[in-house]
């Protein structure tokens, strides 16, 4: 044992290593292979655990297996007290709920893996160093050696075979063949915004922006209860408002009440009881909000975590991306703006979810008259390499002051559909959006 760990504990994450496990114990046919593949008899620091996943690997790949034959196979090898026991075997079957999470459990076995790793072998390093043992050089090359070989296995364990790849192809067009021509991905509650993007489909990032006033966060709030109505989890991060302020804007749409005679306590009682039916009835929606201000992509990566684990939310809003706090200062805007920008599609595809992102345009935009263009976005290089679909409100009479106006929504990306735009309008006092030949209440 190294000078390091004999003070400190070494990266371990029993849970995961359970997890992980569990999974393979629930689904043997599919995951002991998985696993593997991706993992090593190293990943788990449980000793317990470490005996359990040797002997899945190497006698049960590929094959069914119960709680009775591994018992059994351990008590043949004199293993079975070593690997916790009986009673240990049993829990372990149904430590996890699902075995949806199998992917993430493993990366975190991963991540603790090399961080033991890269322990040993500095503290072994700078043992050596301070004791002027072996050549300096040397010490230097074996650890240039290790580095080589670690960014080799992350390689190797990002990397999946042709066919494995085709069989997950063969999937996805028949879930699309079995779909009758609808949308692959979730729908946005606007059914000409569903037909030219798809839908909000896993994987990917949405950027929506525009002039302030033109409704970004309306829409925003429009797109998360018509998901939530349907019983799809979502998360917010609200950096710009508060979660009470954001409450007021969903309980005006969803009642038609005037967001300002909310806000101000001006309601009859007809409009309070029509409050308190809306509140009833939407109060188990599967709506996450986090409104703390300052977050950091770290931050924002934990709280998705959390979401995906606990709620298994499918799509994230953020509110807005320039409010997001840099995991580190750069001196340059637009590279910040790109770390953000990069940083919401890497948890888009991590989470396998959708990130919703709100942007600003730059000031060039809003003193220029005329439909705002993708250039106009504040970091608009990285954001347009990054997103997969990138909307641009534009009022189309900007001194219009009627309670309902109409808003282009312009579609100028969409890398799995077309462009162009779609009319809506826009019925301001309660903040809500509706398809023109759609009415939207309001009183």
């Amino acid at each position: 044992m190294t000078a390091v760990s004999e003070f400190r504990r070494m990266p371990a994450n029993d849970d995961a290593e359970r997890a992980v496990l569990s999974c393979m114990l629930q689904d043997p046919v599919n995951l002991i292979a998985a696993a593997g593949q991706i993992l090593h008899s190293a990943a788990f620091y449980t000793p317990a655990n470490r005996i359990v996943f040797d002997l899945l690997t190497a006698g049960f790949s590929h094959c069914e297996v119960d709680l009775v034959m591994l018992q059994t196979e351990l008590r043949k090898k004199g293993l079975l007290d070593k690997a916790g026991g009986a009673q240990y075997l049993a829990e372990l079957i149904n430590d996890v709920p699902t075995v949806a999470m199998f992917d993430y459990y493993a990366e975190e076995l991963i991540r603790k893996s090399r961080c033991r790793q890269l322990i040993e072998i500095c503290s072994e390093t700078a043992k050596n160093a301070w004791e002027e043992s072996g050549d300096p050089l040397e010490l230097a090359r074996r650890l240039e050696d290790y580095n080589s070989r670690l960014f080799e296995s992350v390689a190797a364990t990002s990397t999946t075979t042709w066919r494995n790849t085709l069989i997950q192809y063969e999937q996805e067009i028949d879930s699309a063949r079995n779909n009758k021509g609808g949308i692959p991905g979730l729908s946005t509650g606007f059914s000409a915004v569903d037909d030219m993007t798809g839908g909000l489909q896993r994987n990917e990032m949405w950027v929506l922006a525009g002039r302030p006033g033109s409704g970004k966060s309306a829409i925003m709030v429009n797109v998360a209860v018509h998901l939530v109505k349907a019983g799809i989890p979502v998360g917010i991060i609200s950096l710009e408002m508060s979660r009470s302020k954001l409450a007021g804007r969903i309980v005006s749409g969803i009642t038609g009440i005037n967001s300002q005679k909310l806000s101000r306590g001006m309601m009859s009682d007809a409009d309070r009881n029509e409050i308190g039916r809306s509140v009833s009835e939407s109060s188990l929606w599967p709506l996450y909000i986090d409104d703390r201000p300052g977050l950091r992509l770290f931050d924002i990566e934990i709280q998705c975590r959390k979401w995906v684990k606990n709620h298994g939310i499918e799509v994230i809003f953020v509110d807005y991306l320039q409010l997001v706090e840099p995991d580190q200062n750069r001196e340059i805007e637009e590279r910040e703006v790109a770390d953000k920008s990069r940083g919401l599609l890497n948890l888009a595809r991590r989470h396998q979810i959708t990130t919703f992102a709100l942007a600003q345009l730059n000031r060039g935009a809003e003193n220029r008259s005329g439909p705002p263009r993708k250039s106009d976005l504040r970091g608009s290089g990285s954001i347009e390499q990054d997103a997969h679909v990138i909307a641009l409100l534009d009022r189309t009479d900007p001194g219009d002051e009627s309670a309902i106006i109409t808003v282009n929504c312009i579609i100028a990306k969409c890398r799995e559909g077309r462009e162009g735009t779609v009319p809506l309008n826009f019925n301001r006092p309660v903040t809500t959006f509706f398809e023109p030949g759609r009415s939207s209440c309001g009183r």
